[in-house]
């Protein structure tokens, strides 16, 4: 008989991918300057969440234009917006925009990015969603955002 692969090592080597759907409303939009939206909460001590893909479906409010031009978004580790710790970004984010739109990131950044400034940069903090500087209010009716990531540990 042939012989049977051993299960238990087979199982702990398996990354298993993730899904979570984050629903921001336009109070959530219009503050995502001052306050980041989590799109996937701290995964614990040595744990670090590495998106697989991000989907941004936003509903762009019909008589409120996204008039701010230096309005930039960042997907990032713990609420960072600052350019050389960001996993995705977005320059001038809606600016002017006629309707709404969808945004993939797939994968992520979709080349390779600073995303932190340390090899423990993505240790126990959540993945984000934020703003630089504050939309124009009301402009953003909503953003549902699908995340698909896993999670290393760097222990």
């Amino acid at each position: 008989a042939a012989a049977q692969p051993n299960i238990t090592s087979l199982h702990s080597s398996i990354t298993m991918m993730k899904q979570t759907k984050v629903t921001l409303s336009e109070s959530d939009c219009n503050s995502l300057n001052s306050t980041a939206v989590t799109l996937v909460a701290a995964a614990g001590a040595n744990q670090i969440i590495i998106p697989v893909s991000v989907v941004l479906l936003i509903t762009r409010d019909g008589s409120t234009a996204q008039s701010n031009s230096s309005c930039d978004l960042f997907i990032s580790w713990d609420g960072q917006t600052t350019l050389g710790k960001e996993i995705g970004y977005v320059r001038r984010f809606m600016y002017n925009e006629s309707g709404s739109r969808t945004y993939v990131f797939n994968p992520v950044g979709g080349y390779g990015v600073e995303s932190g400034q340390s090899a423990t940069a993505g240790e126990n903090v959540a993945l984000t969603i934020a703003v630089d500087s504050a939309v124009t209010s009301g402009s953003i009716d909503s953003i549902v955002a699908y995340t698909t990531y896993y999670v290393i540990d760097n222990s």
